[in-house]
């Protein structure tokens, strides 16, 4: 019987990091949100633990920094500031 080594992916780690960079400069709410998914299936699917932590952390990121973003553009439109 041949011994064959399982190979860890990192696909959808790499993906998560990616939405979450991207997230954090542009549309984050849903970009984040995606890429928090991505990393917790990537988390479950046991794929390399850097890769996916830094995925989950990027997208945390990107969603909190585009909701204090557009609660803010909200507040000072509410207040007559802009627009």
């Amino acid at each position: 019987m041949v011994n064959q080594k399982k190979e860890e992916s990192s696909t959808l780690g790499i993906i998560s990091i990616v939405c979450g960079l991207i997230g954090i400069f542009t549309t984050g709410f849903i970009l984040g949100l995606i890429g928090l998914i991505l990393g917790i299936i990537a988390w479950r699917k046991k794929e390399i633990k850097v890769l996916y932590i830094i995925g989950i952390t990027t997208s945390i990121i990107a969603f909190i920094t585009s909701t204090m973003f557009w609660a803010s553009i909200g507040i000072l439109g509410i207040i007559g500031l802009i627009f």
